[in-house]
C-alpha cells in the first residue's frame, strides 16, 4: 500500500468515525481543533486505524505523536511502507 492509498483510507475513516463531509478532512487538519474528535473519538481513532491497517502503536506513541491527519498517516506509513 502506497502513501496516497493511506492517505485516502485514513480521510476516508476520519470522516465517517467523525460524521464528517470527507472533504473537511485535510492533512493540515487538526483532529481536536478542527475536526471536534473527542478523548473518546481518539481512542476509538486509535483502535480502527490498528485495526483497519493490521498495525499496533503503545499508547504514548500515539499521544505523544498524532495530532493532526498528516500525522496519522506519516504513523501508518511508518508501520506499514
Amino acid at each position: 500500500m502506497n502513501k496516497a492509498e493511506i492517505e485516502t483510507k485514513v480521510k476516508a475513516m476520519l470522516a465517517y468515525k467523525l460524521m464528517l463531509d470527507i472533504s473537511l478532512v485535510t492533512n493540515e487538519s487538526d483532529l481536536i481543533n478542527d475536526l471536534g474528535a473527542d478523548d473518546i473519538d481518539m481512542v476509538e481513532i486509535c483502535m480502527e486505524t490498528e485495526k483497519e491497517f493490521n498495525i499496533a502503536t503503545p499508547d504514548e506513541e500515539w499521544y505523544e505523536e498524532i495530532n493532526t491527519v498528516q500525522e496519522l498517516i506519516n504513523l501508518v506509513a511508518r508501520k506499514i511502507v
